[in-house]
């Protein structure tokens, strides 16, 4: 509110998936509010992150998340901002991060510490509010134009996720500037379509200020959908109105700004008060556990407070010794070539199956393993040979500064074997060996011959793998 204070709004019932919602209320404060509370706040400065990352765990991700927005200059101070994250489910690796100075929710977490009847609650900033109220109607982007009193924004968001937001200028009296109104739309269409890839946005107007723009005069159409499927009340215009008060109960709990230690001491409180309560009714005994429980009480907010800074100090610690994003992708870059490496074809796995296929008195004379588009990425002969071959196809300097792409390169075996006999026991053990070799390998330019007056023949082809193996 303008003037300081807080607007309420009671939740009278539930019903399969639809919430009726009280009139909406002012007050001074909210420490009288009953069992659940879902606080949904204005800041004055946040910002909306959104990127990619590679597979890290959570403590490794939330410190390249601070490292990364650091980086980016946004915010002159980025170790006095505390966020939360949620992962965008559509978009393989990405993340959406709002980031708000810790003072501000310091303001929060403090006016929260006054309430006397509160059991539950949730603490998010008015942009998840209004995310989850979208998403009660539709999981579709929808560009939201905020009009409010003291502050108007023009927000994207999708499925109940926040991925843009922008600041609009007012001027003295409070008012948007409306003439700024149509690039800062054009803008934010323009980043969605580059950075998340939408080419469609349904135009919504919210705000309490709402009345004040006239986006038909602009040249631009409105969406005005129908909330009633799952929002009652009896002022239907106060959903348009006030989207952050009704949808902070629809917001994603992953952007609440709630602190577990705030809560755990929270509950604390209410039953030191309550042990308070009976000593002032007479209980000598619980009085003083009630004087031996609040220096504890107190301590233990000291305590959090300090761990708190001494938390944030090692993180900013640590991120500065984080690797950059270049050595995170080398890294596993590595780990991927050397897993593919584990699973190629191996040398001593082929002469064992050679061995194995070929008939007795067929020998091999000369055996080459080469990969295809490698200038020599690996050859072997039999032993006995003193000349071997490489490949001499294409440069491997692609090859050694890229090993992935030889990676995916089969490798060609050549086969060279000689037998001694009659033309008739050749041809017999060589016909054996051509139905051995072709249950195994895949074979290419099979060629024979013999030489009677010597009684040899001959056996050359090709060789590829039917499938790799590491066993």
């Amino acid at each position: 509110m303008p003037e300081g204070g807080y607007r309420l709004c009671q939740i009278l019932h539930r019903k399969r998936g639809t919430i009726t919602f009280g009139e909406v209320a002012e007050a001074e404060s909210v420490r009288d509010v009953k069992g659940t509370l879902f606080f949904s706040f204005m800041p004055e400065e946040y910002y909306l992150f959104t990127d990619k990352f590679p597979q890290l765990k959570p403590e490794l991700l939330d410190l390249q998340i601070k490292k990364r927005f650091s980086d980016t200059g946004l915010s002159i101070e980025p170790a006095n901002l505390t966020h939360t994250t949620r992962k965008i489910p559509d978009r393989e690796g990405s993340y959406t991060s709002i980031f708000l100075p810790r003072e501000e929710l310091h303001k929060k977490l403090d006016q929260l510490s006054k309430t006397t009847g509160v059991t539950q609650c949730s603490l998010v900033p008015a942009a998840a509010a209004i995310s989850g109220f979208v998403k009660t109607i539709t999981d579709k982007p929808v560009l939201v134009l905020f009009i409010g009193i003291r502050f108007s924004q023009v927000l994207v968001v999708k499925n109940g996720i926040p991925l843009y937001n922008q600041s609009l200028a007012q001027t003295d009296s409070g008012e948007v500037e409306q003439a700024l109104i149509p690039n800062a739309i054009d803008f934010a269409r323009l980043n969605a379509r580059k950075e998340h890839d939408i080419d469609h946005l349904d135009t919504l107007l919210l705000g309490p200020g709402r009345g004040t723009v006239d986006l038909e005069s602009l040249g631009i159409e409105s969406w005005r959908p129908d909330f009633s499927s799952q929002i009652q009340t009896a002022q239907p215009n106060d959903a348009f109105d006030y989207p952050h008060l009704f949808g902070a109960c629809f917001a994603d709990p992953a952007y609440s700004f709630l602190p577990g230690n705030f809560t755990r001491m929270w509950r604390l409180q209410r039953v030191s008060k309550n042990i308070a309560l009976c000593a002032v009714a007479g209980s000598l005994v619980m009085l003083g556990g009630w004087l031996y429980l609040q220096p504890k009480i107190t301590g233990q907010k000291a305590e959090y407070s300090s761990m708190l800074a001494d938390l944030d100090h090692r993180q900013q610690l640590i991120t500065g010794k984080m690797p950059d994003q270049e050595n995170l992708d080398n890294i596993e870059r590595l780990l991927k070539i050397r897993n593919n490496a584990a699973k190629e074809f191996r040398l001593d796995r082929l002469a064992i199956m050679l061995a194995d296929a070929l008939p007795s008195k067929v020998f091999i004379t000369d055996l080459t393993m080469k990969r295809r588009g490698a200038e020599a990425s690996d050859s072997a002969m039999y032993p006995g040979n003193t000349n071997p071959s490489f490949a001499d196809e294409t440069s491997s300097e692609q090859g050694l500064s890229h090993p992935e792409i030889l990676q995916t390169q089969t490798f060609t075996i050549s086969l060279d074997c000689t037998s001694e006999g009659t033309y008739t026991d050749v041809t017999a053990r060589f016909k054996k060996a051509a139905m051995a070799l072709n249950n195994l390998f895949i074979v290419t330019d099979y060629t024979w011959n013999y030489r009677e007056q010597e009684q040899i023949g001959t056996i050359q082809c090709k060789l590829t793998p039917k499938k790799t193996t590491n066993q």
